[in-house]
């Protein structure tokens, strides 16, 4: 302990024995107690000065108030108009409940801009060939697929309007789309380039893997590059060239072969009743597509003719539960060449693609292949999209 502060201590202690009332007496002696006593409130009284190196702890500093009459910082008020695009934008404007559901609407609203106009170019342009508007001979544009980079479609702002909805702006750079799709083009057209020797040997061959395959179809390949071309134009920019020299002779014959194609098909599995039922609905899909079905065994080929041979497998469980028979069905279709093997379309809705209850088994069935037609007519244009006869 500091001798300095030791004495100040007994100093004081001697001061307030005065102040009591006892006489001075610089030569008493202090008690064991009085001594203790004054060492315990001297060593407190350095405590501080130990913990901080021996140096004096400052008092705290006194908290600055603000002078009076200052009115508290407010925070930045919300925006109330939304930004202008920038020049060789396509804006749209979207709204909702919220700032998610506002941004979304604004997004589709531009992408539905670009739609209109290219399903207005299909239409005249069809019934300029043909002059009855057929759209057999033109590209049939879905809204849903018609411009496929959403991602290029940029979220300018977000307001509020009233007391809970909102309203978003969003806009799609129209020259960074337009180089998205050329060089989309670009690329088809160094792929149908490749592809002309392998239609002309598939053509040549009777080959299916090659003729009923959609991604080896020069018409459906060439009518993706022209919707891509026409996206270009909505834009407001100019397609390059589509497809190499040579394809479009090549586009006849490629048909034609199609055409005589026949699909030989086997069934297994399940009920002779499912059978027949998936059989039923898997061939009018097929026939929808321009294919020729046969059942294996009920019909012949004649020579030179492309076949592919199918494999329709029918699965199916049942089971009881509180007094009603349930029937689950799923099927699954595999084709290939039958001449080379080679793979043509494989489509799988395993372990079930719909079920049905009844009272008994047979209606349990019954309603199953109900549920089975009505499923599968919703799910068959995505199901059967790599497949093509015509």
């Amino acid at each position: 302990m500091p001798r300095s502060v030791l004495r100040l201590a007994l100093l004081a202690a001697s001061l307030a024995a005065t102040a009591c009332g006892g006489a001075p007496d610089d030569h008493r002696t202090l008690s064991r107690e009085e001594a203790d006593a004054i060492r315990q409130r001297a060593r407190q009284a350095t405590d501080g000065d130990r913990e901080m190196g021996g140096e004096a702890v400052p008092p705290p500093v006194a908290r600055q108030e603000a002078p009076p009459g200052d009115p508290p910082p407010e925070a930045p008020p919300e925006p109330t108009t939304l930004p202008e695009a920038p020049p060789g934008h396509l804006v749209g404007d979207g709204f909702g409940p919220g700032q998610r559901e506002a941004v979304l609407d604004a997004r589709k609203a531009v992408a539905e801009q670009i739609v209109a106009s290219v399903k207005a170019q299909t239409d005249t342009r069809s019934s300029e060939e043909n002059g009855k508007g057929d759209q057999a001979t033109s590209v049939k544009v879905q809204t849903s697929t018609a411009f496929d980079h959403l991602e290029l479609i940029k979220t300018l702002g977000v307001v509020r309007r009233g007391g809970a909805d909102f309203v978003a702006r969003a806009a799609l750079d129209r020259a960074a789309a337009i180089d998205v799709y050329t060089r989309e083009i670009d690329q088809g057209r160094r792929d149908l380039e490749a592809l002309v020797p392998v239609v002309q040997q598939g053509i040549a061959e009777h080959d299916t893997s090659v003729l009923l395959r959609t991604d080896r179809s020069p018409s459906h390949l060439l009518a993706e590059q022209r919707r891509r071309a026409r996206i270009i134009e909505a834009l407001g920019g100019s397609p390059p060239a589509l497809a190499p020299a040579g394809l479009e002779a090549l586009r006849k014959p490629a048909t034609a072969a199609r055409a005589r194609a026949v699909v030989r098909v086997k069934v297994e599995g399940a009920t002779p009743g499912l059978q027949r039922a998936v059989l039923a609905q898997v061939s009018k899909h097929l026939s929808e597509r321009g294919c020729r079905v046969v059942e294996q065994g009920h019909g012949l080929t004649k020579g030179g003719v492309p076949v592919a041979d199918a494999t329709l497998t029918v699965a199916s469980r049942t089971h009881r539960e509180r007094d009603l028979d349930w029937v689950y069905v799923g099927f699954e279709l595999a084709m290939k060449d039958a001449r080379n093997g080679q793979g043509v379309f494989r489509h799988a809705a395993l372990p079930s693609l719909a079920h049905g209850g009844g009272v008994n088994p047979a209606a349990a069935e019954a309603a199953a292949v109900r549920a089975f037609k009505l499923k599968l007519k919703a799910t068959a244009d995505d199901a059967f999209r790599g497949l093509t006869c015509q």
